[in-house]
């Protein structure tokens, strides 16, 4: 069988090797419009996962990749002055050009066969090939030139990007976070070798306007960004390689297919780079397309079998990046948190991960983030047991329970709530697990008190727990309500729903399990997805 691959980065070449590799008498050509050492921008990350795909598909060359990585398990977030590091997850960097010599030399071994400075056009050039391998990137010619097939859909964000490496060597992953006159810029940053960190900058369109990098060239923005990142890069400089400024572009596919041609990597689908997936998934559709060919055994089945099974992961990639993405374009949002706030947000950013995820790979980090929501809370008048006018908190290993004095209510449809799913069952956000029963005199808040009381409601108010207090009382903000019924609900000045008891009616305790979901979103604040 004759392969052509149109574009030689890490997804052409790895489907070529893998190929090669499993069925030796194909002829297999790689064609790249660039030279061998040409390269733009400077490192490539992997998480462990990743490495450990590669180990399982090709021994040789995850050797070759992991005896030339920078490896890191820490995350530092650098805001206002504080670094919040958080460990154990687990990533390696390693140059671009790096990457793609790696890859050269083991499809040579297998019998690959590249050329270089060759330029495709069209297609029509491969009219004898089997299988036609379109891997030429984000500005793919192929891809555009058969638009009304593919249906691309293109979206530009609306935030500012530059790729910058430096010599400042790097002891972890960093988020430099700065306030400036012109406003907020952010660079994120790792090292990817010896001597060598990637450095991408990156704010909003208006800060970028106002530093006048809008009528800047290479030479003038350095200098700019040098003094920026002053404290930052310690005294080593910035290093441009074809770094312009650019909006990212989120592109979709209709179909990756069309005859005998498939679209891989950038072409097909791109993530975001805050998430540092693109050169991942570029070399995981490598790894589908070989699958699909292999368990298909003909290139038609293989390339429908390919469109289909691989869309999930990507599209579930692409939702994480999007959310990524969108967390930076809104840093003004949160600049007000406090450091620990900020760096959980910024680590859980993309809901991909979670509390339970952070404490797992860092106990650390979360029990300072659990130590500060804990002061928060206390601040607003809860002592050291968590009862406050009648609420009687109690901490039991990683649950709060809460016995909830009230009436009926109906609950809230506003945010954070949902339809209950059972006659005396959980509804979702709060997981109800108690049943209706008559309240005794003890649990009323006051001993004896029998008058009924207001359902107390818990919400969210400027990033943290706002209270838990009879709905009556609750200011704008709150938007959890825990109790059940059909009367009397009230909605809050935010429209949220605050229920109120009716007189009359039967009193009632209910037990409710508090998890961590709800301490996340109070951590992340209200606005925060």
């Amino acid at each position: 069988m004759k392969v052509s691959i149109v574009g030689g980065g890490p997804g052409g070449l790895y489907f070529a090797l893998l190929a090669q590799k499993a069925w030796p008498r194909w002829d297999i050509t790689v064609y790249e419009r660039n030279r061998p050492d040409d390269t733009f921008g400077f490192g490539v990350v992997f998480s462990d996962q990743t490495l450990d795909t590669f180990k399982a598909y090709d021994g040789p060359s995850y050797e070759m990749i992991r005896r030339r990585f920078a490896y890191w398990g820490d995350v530092d977030v650098v805001y206002k002055g504080r670094t919040m590091r958080s460990g154990g997850n687990g990533f390696c960097g390693c140059s671009r050009v790096a990457l793609l010599h790696i890859l050269h030399d083991r499809c040579r071994e297998l019998g690959v066969k590249l050329k270089f400075q060759h330029e495709v056009e069209d297609l029509n050039e491969f009219s004898d090939s089997d299988l036609v391998v379109i891997a030429d990137g984000i500005n793919s010619k192929l891809r555009e030139k058969d638009k009304q097939h593919f249906q691309p859909s293109v979206d530009l964000r609306p935030n500012k990007f530059t790729w910058l490496g430096s010599t400042r060597p790097l002891d972890a992953f960093k988020y430099f976070f700065r306030e400036t006159p012109e406003g907020i810029i952010l660079a994120h940053c790792y090292q990817y070798e010896e001597g060598r960190s990637t450095w991408v900058i990156e704010t909003d369109e208006a800060t970028w306007k106002n530093f006048g990098f809008d009528k800047m060239g290479e030479g003038e923005m350095l200098p700019v960004l040098e003094r920026v990142f002053a404290a930052e890069l310690e005294g080593h400089p910035l290093v441009a390689n074809r770094s312009i400024w650019r909006n990212f572009p989120t592109i979709v596919n209709q179909t990756w297919v069309m005859g005998k041609a498939v679209l891989v990597g950038d072409a097909k689908a791109t993530a975001h780079f805050s998430i540092g997936s693109g050169t991942k998934l570029a070399m995981e559709d490598a790894i589908a397309l070989y699958e699909a060919l292999k368990k298909e055994g003909e290139v038609k089945r293989a390339l429908a079998t390919y469109d289909t099974a691989r869309r999930e992961e990507v599209e579930k990639t692409q939702h994480a990046a999007n959310v990524s993405l969108a967390w930076f374009e809104h840093m003004q949002r949160y600049w007000g948190m406090a450091p620990e706030q900020f760096a959980f947000g910024v680590m859980s950013r993309s809901k991909q991960i979670t509390w339970e995820n952070l404490e797992l790979r860092d106990p650390r980090f979360i029990h300072e983030i659990h130590k500060w929501f804990a002061q928060q809370v206390k601040a607003q008048g809860f002592d050291g047991e968590g009862r406050k006018r009648g609420l009687d908190l109690s901490v039991r290993d990683d649950e709060r329970r809460a016995r909830v004095a009230g009436k009926r209510v109906r609950p809230a449809q506003g945010l954070g709530q949902s339809k209950p799913r059972g006659e005396a069952g959980a509804c979702e956000p709060c997981r109800h697990v108690g049943k209706e029963r008559p309240l005794a005199a003890e649990e009323m808040g006051h001993a004896g008190d029998l008058e009924p009381k207001p359902v107390i409601a818990v919400g969210v108010q400027g990033g943290a727990i706002a209270a838990r207090r009879p709905a009556g009382e609750v200011e704008k903000g709150v938007f959890i309500l825990f109790g059940r019924g059909r009367q009397g609900e009230k909605m809050g000045a935010d429209g949220a729903g605050i229920g109120e008891a009716e007189a009359g009616e039967e009193t009632f305790a209910e037990t409710c399990r508090i998890d961590r979901s709800e301490q996340e979103s109070a951590l992340l604040g209200a606005d925060n997805g």
